[in-house]
């Protein structure tokens, strides 16, 4: 997709987490932006986790996106790592917080849904 405004990045990158909260919302955890931390977290009496992660390029106003919500995966790994370097937090999943199993096939629409209102905000769909 091409941005609207080519040096608008940091606000495409807010309209996607926010797209993500919305998400996680709809499914009863709480979601926030945290700081200036990119990515959707949780804050709360058991720390800072991390839900989901943001990656993204853009040249010459048009964007190669990616992000990941932790929706069921496999968590061993993931106390190997320090999420975006901050020692002081973990990662988690919609499984582990809501202590059920979950698919991707039911959050998948919630997704789409709640991605394309907020992409229609900041890009022109465009095909390369």
């Amino acid at each position: 997709i091409r941005l609207k405004n080519r040096n608008e990045v940091v606000g495409f990158v807010r309209e996607i987490e926010a797209a993500l909260i919305k998400v996680c919302e709809e499914f009863g955890i709480k979601g926030e932006q945290y700081c200036d931390r990119s990515g959707v977290w949780l804050r709360d009496e058991k720390g800072d986790r991390k839900i989901a992660a943001i990656g993204i390029r853009v040249a010459k106003g048009v964007t190669m996106h990616g992000f990941s919500l932790n929706v069921n995966p496999d968590m061993s790994g993931f106390d190997r790592i320090v999420p975006c370097g901050l020692a002081d937090t973990s990662v988690t999943s919609m499984r582990a917080e809501l202590n059920r199993d979950i698919s991707i096939d039911e959050v998948a629409p919630v997704v789409e849904k709640h991605m394309y209102e907020a992409l229609t905000k900041v890009a022109e769909f465009i095909s390369l």
